[in-house]
Formats: C-alpha cells, sequence, structure tokens
C-alpha cells in the first residue's frame, strides 16, 4: 500500500502544479494582450487611448466628438523634446556634437504610427530651423491624423492644422516676432504641454521660457553625471562582488539559505497563481470605473491604485486555511529578519550594485533586438513617469512611495518569496547550479513581460530579476532583493523626473 500511495500523492501534486501553472500561463497571455499596443482598454499603456465611459474605436462618429484628459504628450515626447534642445545648445557651447546624435531623438517621432509624435517631431525641427522639414513632417501629422482611430480624432486634426500654420509662417516670418491665433496658442499650449510650448516661444519669444530652455544643458547633464556616477560606481562593486560569489560558488563555500526543500509545497505557486489572477481581475474591474491616469493622478485615485496592490496580496493567507502553519510558510517565502535587519538592508545595496552589470548586458541584448526588429525599444516608458512628469509635490510624493515601497515589497513577495522558491523546489533533481539558473531566468522572464513597457525592456527588467533573485538565494530573507528592488526604482523615478520636469 505504501509505493500506491506515495503515487497517488505525486499524482496529486502534478495535478495540482499543472493546474497552478494553468492558470499562470494564461494570466501572462492575457496581461501580455492587455498591454499590446493595439489593445484599447488602458488609456495610458495603449496607443489608441480610451478612457474610461468613453466610446471605443469605431464608434458612432455622428456623437460629439470627446476631449481625452490630460495633455496628449507622452512623459517619453516631453523627455525627447529636452534631450534634443540640449545636444542642439551643446553644440552651439562646443561645436562638434554630431547632428545625427539629435535626428536619432527626432527620426522616430518623425516616423511614429501616433499622430502626437509626429506632430512633436515637426515642432522640433522648426525649433531646429529645418522649416521644409519641419512643414513635410506636419503635413504627414495632418495626414496620419485623419486616419487616426482614436474617438477625439477631430482634436487631433485641428491641433497638427494649427501647428501647419504656425510652421507655414514661420519661414516666412521673423523668428520670435510671430503673432499666433489666441485659439491656435491655447490649443498647443493645452494638448502638447511642454513640447508645445516650444513651439509657440519660437514663434513668438516667451523670455521666461526661453530661461528655461537655455538651463537645460546644465540641469539634464547634472542630473545625468549624478546618475551615471551612482550606477558606475554601483557597477564597479557588483562586477567584483559577482566574481566574489562565482568563485565561492565554484569552491563549494557559498553559503545558500534555501538550499533545502521548501515545507510548503503546491501552496507556494498557488500563491503567486492567485494573486495573478487577483490582480488582473481587480484592476479590470476597477478600470470599467476609473481609467489608470486618474488612478494616478489624484489623491483618491492614487488610494484605489494602492487598494488594486494590495488586495490580491491576500493570496499569501490561503495556505493558512489549509492548516499550514505561518512560521512555516513565513519561512519559506523569506518573510524574516535574516541575518538581521540592518545586515539585510545593507547587502540589499550591494544586490543592487550586482544588478547593475547585468543590467548592461540587458540594454545591450534590448539595443541589438530593437535595431533587428527595426525599432521599438524608444516606444517604451512606464505610465507612472507620466504623471510624475505633471503632478504635484503630493503626487509625486505618494507616486515614488508606490514605485519605491510597496511594489518592490509585493513584487518580491510573489515573485522571489513564491515563485522563485517554487522553482527552486521543483528544479532541484537537476543540481544547485542549474536549479538556481533555470528558477532564476524562469521567474525572471515572467517578471519582466507582464510590465507594461514592451517587449524590447525584458532583457533589461530581466536581467533586475535575476539579480533580485540571487539575493534571495544568498541571503534566503526577501529584505535585500526589497531594497535592492525599492533603491532602483527611486534611482530611475527620480532621473527621469530630473530630466522632465
Amino acid at each position: 500500500m505504501g509505493p500506491l500511495v506515495a503515487s497517488d500523492s505525486m499524482i496529486k501534486v502534478g495535478s495540482s502544479r499543472l493546474a497552478a501553472w494553468s492558470v499562470i500561463a494564461g494570466c501572462v497571455g492575457l496581461t501580455l494582450w492587455l498591454n499590446s499596443p493595439d489593445h484599447p482598454v488602458d488609456p495610458v499603456d495603449s496607443s489608441v487611448e480610451v478612457a474610461a465611459g468613453e466610446e471605443p474605436p469605431g464608434a458612432d462618429e455622428s456623437k460629439e466628438t470627446p476631449d481625452p484628459p490630460g495633455s496628449w504628450v507622452a512623459f517619453r515626447t516631453t523627455l525627447t523634446a529636452r534631450v534634443v534642445l540640449m545636444l542642439s545648445a551643446l553644440e552651439q557651447i562646443a561645436p562638434g556634437t554630431e547632428a545625427a546624435a539629435i535626428d536619432q531623438h527626432i527620426n522616430p517621432l518623425i516616423d511614429s504610427k501616433k499622430s502626437i509624435d509626429r506632430i512633436c517631431g515637426a515642432i522640433l525641427l522648426a525649433r531646429l530651423g529645418q522649416y521644409e522639414d519641419a512643414r513635410a513632417a506636419a503635413n504627414d501629422a495632418v495626414r496620419s491624423a485623419k486616419e487616426d482611430p482614436a474617438p477625439w480624432r477631430e482634436r487631433i486634426v485641428e491641433l497638427a492644422k494649427a501647428t501647419c500654420r504656425i510652421i507655414d509662417r514661420l519661414d516666412a516670418t521673423s523668428v520670435g516676432h510671430l503673432e499666433i491665433a489666441p485659439s491656435d496658442r491655447e490649443l498647443i499650449e493645452s494638448r502638447l504641454g511642454w513640447t508645445g510650448q516650444v513651439l509657440i516661444s519660437t514663434a513668438s519669444t516667451d523670455p521666461d521660457f526661453e530661461a528655461e530652455v537655455a538651463a537645460i544643458p546644465w540641469k539634464m547633464g547634472s542630473a545625468l553625471a549624478l546618475f551615471f556616477l551612482i550606477a558606475g560606481l554601483a557597477g564597479l562593486g557588483g562586477s567584483i562582488w559577482l566574481v566574489v560569489l562565482l568563485v565561492r560558488a565554484a569552491r563549494g563555500t557559498l553559503a545558500l539559505p534555501i538550499k533545502a526543500q521548501s515545507s510548503s509545497g503546491t501552496a507556494l505557486v498557488w500563491i503567486f497563481a492567485i494573486w495573478f489572477a487577483a490582480t488582473l481581475l481587480v484592476s479590470q474591474l476597477v478600470s470599467q470605473i476609473v481609467d489608470r491616469e486618474h488612478r494616478l493622478s489624484e489623491a483618491a485615485g492614487i488610494a484605489l491604485q494602492l487598494l488594486v496592490m494590495i488586495l490580491p496580496l491576500a493570496a499569501i493567507g490561503l495556505p493558512l486555511l489549509r492548516g499550514t502553519r505561518w512560521s512555516t510558510l513565513r519561512r519559506d517565502l523569506g518573510i524574516h529578519s535574516g541575518a538581521g535587519v540592518m545586515r539585510e538592508i545593507g547587502y540589499g545595496f550591494v544586490v543592487y550594485a550586482t544588478a547593475v552589470p547585468m543590467v548592461v548586458v540587458g540594454v545591450l541584448i534590448a539595443l541589438v533586438a530593437s535595431v533587428l526588429a527595426g525599432g521599438g525599444i524608444e516606444d517604451a516608458s512606464h505610465p507612472i513617469q507620466e504623471v510624475l512628469a505633471e503632478g504635484g509635490i503630493g503626487q509625486r510624493l505618494m507616486l515614488l512611495a508606490i514605485a519605491a515601497i510597496f511594489a518592490p515589497i509585493i513584487e518580491e513577495i510573489v515573485f522571489r518569496g513564491a515563485l522563485y522558491r517554487h522553482l527552486r523546489d521543483v528544479s532541484r533533481v537537476f543540481g544547485i547550479g542549474v536549479s538556481v539558473a533555470v528558477s532564476a531566468v524562469g521567474s525572471s522572464l515572467i517578471f519582466a513581460a507582464i510590465h507594461p513597457q514592451g517587449i524590447f525592456f525584458i532583457p533589461i527588467l530581466g536581467a533586475l530579476a535575476v539579480a533580485f533573485c540571487l539575493g534571495r538565494e544568498t541571503r534566503g530573507s526577501l529584505i535585500a532583493p526589497m531594497v535592492a528592488h525599492g533603491f532602483n526604482n527611486a534611482l530611475v523615478l527620480s532621473l527621469g523626473l530630473a530630466m522632465a520636469s
């Protein structure tokens, strides 16, 4: 009876794992579809933006054309404009800046499928005095705007035509002294935000704005220098520490706190599967009431966004209902103080340092993939970045708290705590080296794929996640990966905020 009971138990365990992974696979597929450029559900992640309560593309055009909420210019477009103006200013200060560097930033806008991008590209060309190319780009924007599937197509056409009118007159009028129709000025400034001000000030000089533009090279240069100084020092230290880890692993002297099999069994994979499914369900239900842009841009909305993030985490309590002891589950998930809270926090910065050289490799892979695929990495941005660039100080602090505190805690519990540990359990038979590699890569691919930055960012986010997995593996506790995750998010968002605000 003993072998039969054992065999029956193994079949049940296998069936349970298969069911959980079926749920995970379905959730990954659904997330990729929801984040795809052609899917109109989420107005922030989609190129065809449809706000809550508005008609989808193809709706009855006889109805009054709705107006989209907020600025039409994405975070990355504003950032592109600032980079172009910075390069242009540097060319005047230190001749020798290659025009190709400027074209590299403008061309993706001109060639974009989005009408708003083309309009912004035309504005930047006009700013640089390339009026013939600017007119051509603006006229292309008008044509593409007329074919835009967004429900507010007529508003985009009006914007493109207003841009055309100003650019047409710039070539025949003294730059900086052009009289602009109040309706055109209001339309461009309200719809294009900072990038619209570039065109207005080019045509009719705004001293305050021009002073801001003049300060761009120094502000952006300082932000970039500080960022690369921190990342460079961390990367150097992280590279050395990675070599130390590899040497210790080869000698068999590397302590691995999670070397033993977990005691929670299939509960770990079900925690991740249920969390994933619940996150999708809750977020989609809420999106029917409040779109993501408003969830991230207002105090009540941000509180709702926090609720959307936290509620699914109740999945970690499900094993407790089946009799699993909290002390056992907590140990298996890594929710403990490890070698001491302060020591684990300190090691978190070491984990971040080891992530830097890995991310460099991920960036190179992403760039090669983008070139082979004909571009696309320049379209990547995160919804929270766009709101950070335009929000008030209170909103920015709350959003930074979400990105640097709440998101790292939640994601580390479910990805490195539950999913990675489960993969380590099922791959343990292949040896520690193979098990760690397979578990880290597998969990990291899922982590990267479900983020909204796009397919070309998978190698970059995946490299980060692999470093967090190594932190989990070498420390046992999740404190170090949480700190590394939070510090990375805070650093990147701070750089973006400094560059585009």
